[in-house]
């Protein structure tokens, strides 16, 4: 009866924001670690709503009668809009700390603003008392860690450009005209903007194989989660590639030929800081990358760089053709 009521308390905070579009709404959590050694504040990472970036940053401070407390601010995160008075946002959202004995959001904060030029951020100095938020016995605090949680909830958006949004499981989706079976469900799409971007779908769809007539394609070995993410790249929703996507994507486009999209990981590889060399070297080499295996080439500037990655996993899985350019690279320098 216990977990029934707490689901149903669970349940009741979810809808208590207006906006009934979920992709107009999104969440933030917060996870703080060594929370003992927290001295004044934390920021955590952007999380984007329909591509506008939202911040939560947690300070510690006290209060005019000395009183210790966690103030939170949900902040809007900007992006050259500070100066232009064009634009706004509506904000509806739930901020609270995540009691982890009672698997409950407790210590919740409403917020109903409008967000804008004069408007970048709201904050609640004293959003819990810092006492009861690093009491054990309170339930907030386990292993050193702390959770946040801001729920938001965008509406009457003005000024801003949003990239439309595309649900590949809506089979009543007017520009859907075929099926693609994916581990045993169903994701649709249009078989026109596939075959402009991909030869392989172009042969699949309009050649003759015995694909042509179908209303229901098969593709085997393939995650739909992945497939979804490659899709919403191919269509124009405005789908950022991140470190965590970047390996399937570009397995994928590589797959099904997908030109605009290999260049666009390829422009990731060669602009990130997260990858290494020796990683963005495999990569090229496995994806043949011609301008990310140059930038890499660019890269190293000395023997001992090479004689570095020559002690990698990574160079073991490199090509002997890539292996041989190596080589090339290192009688250059000793030149």
């Amino acid at each position: 009866m216990a977990s029934e009521n707490k689901r149903a308390r669970r349940e009741e905070e979810d809808n208590l924001l207006s906006g009934t579009d979920s992709s107009f709404s999104g969440v933030i959590r917060f996870e703080i670690d060594i929370i003992s050694s927290f001295e004044t504040s934390r920021v955590s990472p952007k999380v984007e709503v329909r591509g506008i970036g939202w911040l939560m940053k947690v300070i510690k401070g006290e209060n005019a009668n000395k009183v210790c407390h966690a103030g939170v601010y949900l902040h809007y995160w900007h992006c050259g809009r500070e100066g232009s008075n064009f634009w706004s946002i509506d904000v509806d959202s739930i901020i609270s700390v995540i009691n982890t004995d009672k698997g409950e959001r407790s210590a919740k904060q409403k917020l109903k603003k409008t967000f804008n030029y004069e408007i970048l951020n709201w904050v609640y100095p004293e959003f819990i008392s810092w006492e009861d938020l690093i009491n054990v016995e309170k339930g907030f605090v386990k292993d050193d860690k702390v959770t946040f949680e801001a729920r938001i909830t965008l509406s009457k958006i003005i000024g801003i450009r949003i990239a439309p949004i595309f649900d590949f499981t809506d089979s009543n989706e007017p520009c859907h005209d075929v099926a693609l079976l994916i581990q045993g469900k169903k994701v649709y799409a249009s078989k026109q903007i596939l075959g402009i971007h991909s030869p392989v779908f172009k042969a699949l769809f309009y050649q003759e194989f015995t694909e042509k007539n179908k209303q229901e394609i098969e593709l085997k070995d393939i995650k739909i989660k992945e497939f979804i993410q490659l899709l919403n790249h191919v269509y124009p929703s405005g789908e950022k590639i991140t470190d965590s996507s970047i390996a399937s994507l570009l397995d994928l486009s590589d797959r099904f030929e997908i030109k605009t999209v290999i260049d666009r990981a390829e422009q990731f590889f060669i602009e990130s800081i997260t990858y290494d060399i020796s990683s963005k070297l495999k990569f090229s080499d496995q994806f043949r990358l011609v301008r990310l295996q140059d930038h890499c080439l660019f890269n190293l500037k000395a023997v001992k760089d090479i004689q570095n990655f020559k002690k990698t996993a990574n160079y073991n899985s490199l090509s002997d053709k890539a292996k041989a350019m190596l080589l090339e690279k290192v009688m250059k320098l000793n030149v």
